[in-house]
């Protein structure tokens, strides 16, 4: 556990010098040493005990403010102790000494930051928070989580359903206070659905938040005008959610968008429109929507709404068929001899020619085969046991599709240690032999997936 080194300073010298001293420092606390006796003072000292009545900075010595004595353990004190001690004393900080001398002090925020990797301890956290900037805190933690977790061992796919796991408690969370602001309880029963990556429970770091609300809007008559309410929560909750932390989506795929926001027996409409009308931009919208997944709210307007998807595709074989062309459109960068073939100096693009074209090959058959799942991986499970892919073929592709995540997670975190924005790109040059075999063999799996659509589904659809 990392201790934090404050600045000391004497009880004579002023609050505004501490003040000072503690920006130059970016600490969030001073040390007093006055004669006989120490203490500490804190910025919540000074906002409450000089700024709140108004008192001038220049004019309050340390001492007159301090928190005296201090409360402290020893440096071979274990952790358990510091939080027992800050529990018992409900504060936030707690000194360090060695010897009698202080090394610096240990705050509630640390002990969080370190114990990220334990996912009751974040979502218990999360349960607690009072305010969006307690919950950003605790967003800005995730990715330490995810880097912990990777370092440790776990696989790409456990690490994303954790990430997702925690992703639901930041949106209940988002619900609760937007509710809170609006002042009134949504007038009839919703469901805040996750698009996506977050709907396949396959998000690794942060991306953008693709979401969805429905709402039953076949009540009678109600004083609450329903349209115009969701549409007042979908933009508070969508301002909570990027304050929180998450990154809005370019596309505008956000419950503030009218466009996924609607009631059911419209949300029926819209998704009949595409699906009779197989044009690229509703086959786009379709690949983005049929993740859904419930993460708040009233799970059976989910399941209404995938029974009717199921009833559509019934009859719209073409819509399919025009899903699966989207699957073999990008072609892995592999060329004639085997060797990657980079798009530019960022490398190849693991998700354009390797993740997108099995996630969305497996989503269009999962539709066509009323599979629920949307995890990718269940979803060619129950795709073989069906007997829609051969035993070869699912156990390559669940091999490709796992090490395709676990490359790009990696890259990310490294990414993410040079101070740089992870994204989907590796560079084939600087990844190990057996990995870039590897790699090369993810790669002709999905070839081989891509002409297993194209001979089994695609043959007579026309170019």
């Amino acid at each position: 556990m990392k201790i934090k080194e404050v600045p000391t300073l004497e009880g004579e010298r002023s609050v505004l010098e501490a003040t000072k001293e503690m920006v130059s420092k970016n600490s969030s606390c001073v040390i007093v040493k006055n004669k006989n006796s120490e203490g500490i003072v804190t910025e919540r000292d000074i906002i409450k005990k000089v700024i709140a009545p108004e008192k001038n900075p220049k004019d309050v010595k340390l001492k007159e403010v301090m928190t005296s004595p201090l409360i402290y353990v020893s440096e071979e004190d274990f952790l358990f102790d510091v939080i027992l001690l800050m529990a018992k004393n409900n504060i936030r900080r707690v000194v360090v000494k060695r010897d009698g001398n202080i090394l610096g002090v240990i705050e509630d925020k640390d002990i969080i930051a370190f114990e990220s990797q334990n996912l009751v301890v974040i979502v218990k956290e999360i349960d607690k928070a009072k305010d969006i900037k307690e919950l950003s805190y605790l967003y800005g933690l995730v990715d330490d989580m995810v880097v912990n977790l990777s370092r440790e061992g776990v696989k790409a796919d456990y690490i994303s359903r954790i990430i997702s796991e925690i992703n639901d408690k930041f949106i209940a969370k988002a619900v609760k206070i937007a509710i809170r602001e609006i002042g009134l309880e949504p007038p009839v029963p919703y469901s805040f659905l996750v698009l996506g990556s977050e709907g396949r429970k396959e998000q690794t770091l942060k991306t953008d938040q693709d979401n969805a609300l429905i709402y039953d809007d076949t009540y009678p008559l109600l004083e609450v005008n329903v349209e115009e309410y969701f549409l007042n929560f979908g933009r508070k909750l969508s301002e909570i959610l990027i304050k929180i932390g998450f990154p809005p989506c370019p596309a505008g795929v956000m419950v503030k968008n009218p466009q996924w926001n609607k009631g059911i027996s419209q949300w029926k409409k819209v998704l009949q429109d595409w699906i009779i009308r197989p044009e690229p931009e509703n086959t786009l919208k379709g690949g983005i929507f049929f993740d859904f997944r419930n993460a708040f709210g009233d799970r059976t307007l989910e399941d209404e709404l995938r029974e009717y998807v199921f009833k559509l595709v019934e009859r719209g074989d073409l819509f399919i068929a025009y899903m699966l062309r989207d699957a073999v459109r990008f072609k892995p960068p592999l060329g004639f001899f085997g060797r990657f073939k980079p798009e530019d100096e960022k490398g190849i693009d693991l998700k354009k020619g390797g993740i997108f074209p099995i996630t969305h090959g497996v989503r269009a058959l999962s539709l066509k085969n009323k599979i629920k799942s949307t995890n990718t991986l269940e979803r060619m499970k129950q795709l073989y046991e069906k007997g829609v892919i051969y035993k070869e073929l699912y156990e390559d592709l669940k091999e490709a599709f796992t090490f395709l995540q676990e490359i790009r997670l990696k890259s990310q975190i490294e990414k993410l240690k040079e101070r740089e924005t992870p994204d989907n790109y590796v560079n084939p040059e600087k990844l190990p032999k057996l990995e870039r075999d590897l790699l090369k063999d993810a790669f002709k799996v999905v070839k081989e997936f891509q002409s297993f659509i194209e001979n089994r589904f695609l043959k007579y659809l026309p170019s």
